[in-house]
């Protein structure tokens, strides 16, 4: 490629330098550092100070970063923020709970209050630019009243469910998404839990252990812009 392996220090940076000998000329930056920077008042902070030349903002920093003479820039990404269940344990082994979980939740809402409406409420878990997303597929409206309906037929009585979510490191905004959703499904009357950790903990809950007995927030962004990735992994965990 354009550049070529220097360094690797896990969870401090990434290195490269230019590749004078890549068949398609040589680019002219000298070296790409990749810092790893899980908090977001950090990297808002650096783009701001110029300590960082390019970063990742969150939706709600955009104004005062461009207050702040930076430029921003955004594009819709190949990713998708989604809640995973835990569907053979618990209250959630009840589709019914589950269906209620979805009706719960209003996602439109959620994306225009706690995004400040930069980001699109999808019904899939592949976004738009992703092969396989299909354009009429529909879930669920937003129903309060059909998810206490469902819970009173399933015979939910409080039982608390965990919502387990990263604090940062991955998801943009991830502990306040958390919280939203979990003030959602408690108005409808489903006792949750919040438990934030770093994302590295979640994933590896998520990825490695068999004691994941709850909801969790969490995202997929397929580097090969291909459904059939984030489909078969999803199968895995779910």
């Amino acid at each position: 490629g354009p550049f070529s392996f220097v360094s690797w220090k896990r969870g401090v940076d990434y290195v490269l330098k230019r590749n004078d000998n890549y068949w398609g000329g040589a680019p002219k930056i000298d070296t790409l550092t990749f810092q790893t920077v899980s908090d977001e008042e950090a990297r808002l902070n650096g783009v701001i100070s110029g300590s960082l030349d390019i970063a990742l903002i969150s939706p709600n920093q955009v104004s005062s970063a461009e207050g702040s003479g930076v430029d921003v820039r955004s594009r819709a990404a190949n990713g998708t923020t989604f809640l995973g269940i835990n569907s053979t344990t618990g209250p959630l082994a009840d589709e019914r709970v589950r269906q209620a979980v979805w009706h719960a939740i209003d996602r439109d809402a959620l994306v225009k209050t706690v995004l400040s409406g930069r980001a699109v409420a999808n019904d899939q878990i592949v976004a738009a630019n992703v092969a396989g997303y299909v354009a009429d597929a529909k879930g669920p409206a937003y129903d309060p009243a059909a998810a206490k309906a469902l819970l009173a037929a399933a015979g939910y009585n409080g039982e608390e469910i965990p919502l387990e979510y990263a604090t940062s490191g991955r998801i943009p905004m991830s502990a306040e998404i958390a919280q939203a959703i979990a003030g959602y499904l408690e108005a409808v009357g489903i006792t949750v839990t919040l438990s934030g950790m770093d994302q590295a903990t979640l994933s590896n809950r998520i990825y490695s252990t068999s004691d994941m007995q709850c909801l969790y927030s969490n995202t997929l962004a397929p580097s090969p812009m291909d459904g059939d990735l984030p489909d078969t992994h999803l199968t895995a965990v779910c």
